[in-house]
């Protein structure tokens, strides 16, 4: 029986491995072919649990930094860059879609969120490499 590590670093995704997932790359070697297709990753989605009081500080066109955090729990968050790049405390919202094409790519490369839409809980974007 062998065990599962435990360095604390986001090593693979915690979604990966969920029924119907598919990882880039699968195996235990991404690769080349794993890192082209994270260079070519591009999709809109919905922004989830939108934070209002961010929200006022959004327009259309703006190019936010996509991240994963771990503290309080595990999510992708989508956060506004303010002057000298350095990100807001707070996350403009989560996303929830194609996480299991993202988190792995995440690994090995920026993304940004270019704002599409501002309404509120309908607020989308389209993800893309930095």
């Amino acid at each position: 029986m062998s065990g599962g590590g435990g360095s604390g670093e986001f090593v693979a995704s915690p979604w990966a491995s969920a029924p119907g997932s598919s990882a880039i790359g699968g195996g235990g070697d991404d690769g080349a072919s794993g890192r082209r297709s994270c260079e070519t990753l591009t999709f809109r989605a919905r922004l989830r649990n939108v934070d209002a009081d961010e929200l006022t500080h959004v327009s259309v066109g703006d190019v936010l930094k996509v991240e994963y955090r771990t503290d309080p729990s595990p999510t992708v968050g989508v956060f506004r860059v303010l002057s000298g790049g350095v990100l807001s405390s707070t996350q403009l919202g989560a996303l929830s879609e194609r996480l299991s094409e993202l988190l792995p790519c995440l690994q090995q490369l920026d993304f940004v969120a270019v704002v599409e839409k501002v309404a509120g809980g309908d607020t989308r974007v389209t993800v893309r490499p930095e």
